[in-house]
């Protein structure tokens, strides 16, 4: 967008496919609970997508289709709940 480019904005990124459903919740809970690591909670940190995921406010995040995902907002909120040790 911005003609930007270098080390700091693409030498440490990988990618990897997603393949399966499970692996795309796990990923989900990975990245809303990264900011755990800063010693912050996730559910409050500001630039976290979680809290417009279960909040009512007009987003413009595919909400009912993650919750769906989890099956409701009630699972998805507990699957967030308990710290997971992933190994991706």
């Amino acid at each position: 967008m911005n003609n930007r480019h270098g080390a700091l904005l693409e030498s440490p990124f990988k990618r990897k496919k997603i393949e399966t459903e499970e692996y795309l919740r796990n990923v989900m809970i990975y990245i809303h609970q990264n900011p755990i690591e800063l010693k912050m909670d996730f559910k409050t940190c500001k630039f976290s997508s979680y809290t417009a995921i279960v909040s009512k406010a007009d987003t413009n995040i595919m909400r009912s289709e993650i919750i769906e995902l989890f099956d409701d907002l009630d699972n998805f909120i507990f699957c967030h709940d308990k710290l997971n040790n992933f190994e991706f």
